[in-house]
């Protein structure tokens, strides 16, 4: 075969075996199909008990929306509808709703949210760090691109975030690419498939998937083809963590080769599977790439190590814990991960495939949590992601190739290293914005705004919608994009001050004070803005179970605060020039007020009592999660900066010579304390409030925390 000839997909011998498990296909059935078009989805929308004739507001509310209502329901006040996505937000504001929900197809077959035995047993759900509890939906702030069939873009149960079809010699083409094969939505299912109680669970949960089709449907393609897909996915490695190639070849084929080491340079992650064909993965391509992650199957029937479980799809059978029969084996691989009967999803289903196909996914996904702690921008970048994953194997298998190496099996056990990173840290610097997301050691990343000074930033951060950040201009605009790679969304109003919150149920939220004098909040980039009225000084902040809570403070010097964005004002306390806000679905809402007298005073609770932390201060700086509770920071009059955990906690005074501090917290990462030196250094220290301090960046203006 010359360069120019076909491969076929990596789950398969050939024709003869290109669909072992085909017909299992069929056997499992999902919670989420048919979920209606790209743009649109089903909801269902309930009412407050206090909403008045449900029945003519269900056809009101449906028409504003322009949405298409199925039932409204008279045993209980909602209805079902079909509604545009970005109207659901604005439903949601409605005091009248009580809730909004996804419609989700129940069937016998999967009626909860399943973990395969293969994300069993690499270990991933005993990982806390990882949080795999079929709940809560949260997600692994990384993107991976799949070359492969394509990927089932509407699948209720995948994060499908872009696609292009690259199959046709030629350039790729745009918002193309339908996966009638099925394959690459199982491997796209086993890498990043939700966390949120139906159907699969992937190593990755939710991680942002690329769509990049380079084979045709019945699983062969053309040397350009994976030449060209792989250049597309390169373009884009400023956007794009890590790469699985699920394909193979019988024999060295050099473009796939230099295609892939091209985008290691880059700084992509490039995991490939090993191959099918019972033989040295050193004379198959791309297995044979010199930096690529080349992964290896083993046989495993029921998530544990131990051997002796039988098959558990009905067209295998073999030993437990072996290596999979077919799987290609030698010096080249770098680990192993199981291969057989593995579920996933499959176009509108799921179902079981065999091959080492099925195992690269799985450590595409670990790539993946292990590159939100620190980017991959280089090759050495890579390669030291490539380290880990190797380090943190484990050999509870038997290795019965014959080539002299056993490789390990892929482990997301160990919580030091496979934990998302959620810390985020943006500085400005020069009137641009740096930002880093993942542990302190994380890649910078500029996130400037084209021809337009910064001179301010907020930043915030949550598992399921990962980093929002927003900064002010020095045209007085303020700009706002969700996730390193979004899109900068100009919101449209002159602005002294802008500021982000965002929880993984309610979504963002944007709050501003405007050069009107008056404070602006609105939920979502594109929502509408919800007039606060006249304010001196402003907060927002929002938790999963209370929801969104805004205070300000008022030209009669008065601290108010509301829940919700339509609730009712409640008048905390007189004499106060600040506000802070910090709220957590255990803890409830933290509300600090810095009085005029410089004195600071916490409560929990919007309604609870004032305990007076210290005088002298200068700024202040709340966060709070449900696991540490609320850590507190204050910048004292003679430039000190005090941090304590708990309202009745102890002071511990940080360093002396700040010019700010800022504080946040998450139950995966502990406190982050972050100040601002008179030598204008951003300095950052996490998890220990008595550590060391990670000199971040120099020269800067401004910087903010999120965790």
């Amino acid at each position: 075969m010359g360069n120019t000839g076909r491969f076929s997909v990596a789950f398969a011998v050939l024709v003869v075996l290109a669909l072992v498990c085909a017909s299992e296909r069929s056997g499992a059935s999902s919670a989420g199909l048919g979920m209606g078009e790209e743009e649109r989805a089903r909801y269902i929308v309930l009412f407050e008990d206090s909403a008045d004739h449900p029945a003519a507001l269900s056809r009101k509310q449906v028409k504003e929306a322009d949405g298409r209502l199925l039932v409204a329901w008279k045993g209980i006040d909602g209805y079902v509808a079909n509604l545009p996505k970005g109207k659901v937000d604005q439903l949601r504001l409605d005091p009248r709703v009580r809730s909004v929900t996804r419609d989700r197809l129940i069937k016998q077959v999967v009626a909860t949210q399943g973990v395969p035995t293969g994300i069993s047993r690499i270990n991933a759900p005993g990982n806390a760090m990882l949080d795999i509890d079929e709940s809560d939906d949260r997600r692994v702030d990384a993107d991976v691109a799949v070359l492969d069939t394509g990927i089932d873009h509407v699948h209720a149960d995948l994060n499908v975030v872009s696609r292009v079809d690259c199959s046709i010699p030629g350039p790729c083409i745009a918002n193309s690419g339908l996966d009638v094969n099925g394959h690459g939505t199982h491997v796209a299912g086993t890498i990043g498939a939700l966390d949120n109680g139906e159907g699969v669970v992937g190593s990755a949960p939710g991680a942002r998937l690329w769509s990049v089709k380079v084979l045709f449907d019945d699983g062969s393609a053309y040397t350009s083809s994976i030449v060209t897909g792989i250049e597309w996915v390169r373009n884009r490695a400023a956007d794009i963590e890590v790469a699985n190639m699920s394909i193979q070849s019988e024999e060295p084929i050099p473009a796939i080769d230099e295609a892939v080491e091209d985008l290691v340079e880059k700084g992509v992650v490039a995991v490939v599977a090993a191959g099918n064909f019972n033989m040295n993965a050193a004379n198959s391509s791309p297995a044979r790439a010199p930096d690529a992650i080349t992964v290896s199957g083993i046989t495993d029937y029921n998530g544990v190590a131990g051997g002796g479980a039988p098959a558990t799809c009905s067209k295998w059978s073999g030993t437990d814990d072996v290596r999979y029969p077919f799987s290609n084996y030698g010096s080249v691989i770098d680990i192993a991960a199981p291969a057989v009967c593995i579920l996933s999803s499959e176009p509108n289903s799921y179902g079981y495939r065999t091959g080492t196909s099925m195992a690269a996914p799985l450590v595409s996904g670990a790539a993946a949590v292990l590159s939100t702690q620190s980017n991959p921008n280089t090759k050495e970048h890579v390669e030291g992601i490539r380290n880990i994953l190797r380090g943190t194997g484990n050999y509870s298998w038997s290795d019965n190739s014959g080539d002299g190496v056993t490789e390990p099996l892929l482990d997301m056990s160990n919580s030091s290293f496979y934990k998302p990173g959620t810390t985020a840290i943006a500085v400005v610097v020069n009137g641009k914005l740096q930002v880093k997301v993942g542990a302190l050691t994380g890649s910078w990343v500029e996130q400037s705004v084209p021809g337009v000074s910064i001179v301010d930033a907020s930043i915030a951060t949550d598992p399921k919608n990962g980093p929002v950040i927003a900064v002010e201009g020095a045209n007085g605009q303020a700009y706002v994009k969700q996730g390193l790679h979004g899109s900068w969304v100009n919101q449209s109003i002159g602005v002294n001050e802008v500021t982000v919150a965002t929880d993984p149920q309610n979504g963002i939220m944007v709050g501003v004070l405007a050069s009107d004098g008056h404070a602006y909040v609105k939920a979502g980039l594109n929502g509408s803005w919800s007039d606060q009225g006249a304010a001196t000084a402003l907060a927002i902040a929002s938790d999963s179970l209370n929801g969104r809570f805004v205070g300000v403070v008022r030209s009669d010097t008065h601290a108010y605060v509301k829940q919700g964005l339509s609730g009712t004002w409640v008048d905390l306390t007189g004499g106060v020039k600040a506000i802070s806000i910090a709220s957590d679905s255990t803890n409830g809402p933290f509300v600090g007020v810095l009085g005029i007298s410089s004195d600071f005073l916490v409560k929990q609770g919007i309604f609870g009592s004032w305990v007076l932390l210290n005088s002298g201060v200068a700024s202040m700086s709340m966060a709070t999660d449900s696991k540490n509770g609320v850590l507190i920071g204050a910048l004292t009059t003679d430039a000190h900066a005090l941090v304590k955990q708990g309202i009745y906690g102890v002071w511990v005074d940080e360093t002396a010579g700040a010019n700010s501090l800022d504080v946040a917290t998450s139950t995966v990462n502990g406190p982050l304390v972050g100040v601002k030196t008179s030598e204008a250094h951003a300095l950052v220290k996490q998890g220990n409030l008595y550590g060391e301090w990670v000199d971040e960046f120099g020269g800067i203006s401004e910087f903010d925390l999120a965790d």
